[in-house]
């Protein structure tokens, strides 16, 4: 199957890893640099040109060694299916991070905006697939019962999970193509 734009997204954003590892490589090696220049009296422009060389040459390898998967995944264009079987499905309440303040017992009395303000709740939906849990969206979770089989996309080099998609939709108003999901 055809990789979509939004999967050719998700792998490209797995890519910063090497990129930020090389630019951090870069300015460690330019601390150096500075730190020999300023430390040395006997400064030896050909140990320094050394130095810089191969550094630099690390920050353009690396990059290519640790996105060479997900390179190799974006030109060949295409993605792993996996039919599996759903396990379990759960439903939990969870809270949003960030959308309450301390609760401090008296002041939350008096000045309940300020001080009593607890955290919102947000219903999380999972489905137990292989031992392993996958948030899904409500729709996903609604259009699944256990025992369902459903496919899983992953990259066919790197083994990222791209999404699933529910084979049999029982949820009425979604179409079959439509009814995909992603980790929240």
């Amino acid at each position: 199957m055809k990789l979509s734009t939004e999967d050719v997204k998700t792998i490209k954003y797995e890519k910063r890893l090497g990129y930020v590892f090389s630019a951090a490589l870069l300015v460690l090696g330019g601390i150096a640099n500075l730190y020999y220049l300023i430390t040395n009296e006997n400064k030896e422009i050909n140990t320094l040109l050394l130095m810089d060389l191969m550094v630099v040459g690390l920050c353009v390898l690396i990059p290519y060694a640790i996105n060479y998967k997900y390179s190799r995944d974006v030109k060949l264009g295409t993605k792993t299916i996996k039919t599996v079987v759903v396990q379990t499905k759960e439903e939990s309440i969870d809270y949003e991070a960030g959308s309450g303040n301390l609760y401090i017992p008296v002041l939350g009395a008096l000045f309940p905006k300020v001080w009593g303000q607890e955290m919102r709740q947000v219903t999380k939906y999972s489905l137990n697939i292989d031992d392993y849990k996958y948030d899904v969206t409500k729709d996903i979770y609604d259009g699944v019962s256990e025992g369902d089989e459903i496919e899983m996309h992953y990259t066919t080099y790197s083994d990222i999970f791209l999404g699933l998609k529910v084979k049999n939709c029982r949820v009425a108003g979604l179409q079959k193509e439509e009814n995909t999901g992603e980790l929240m």
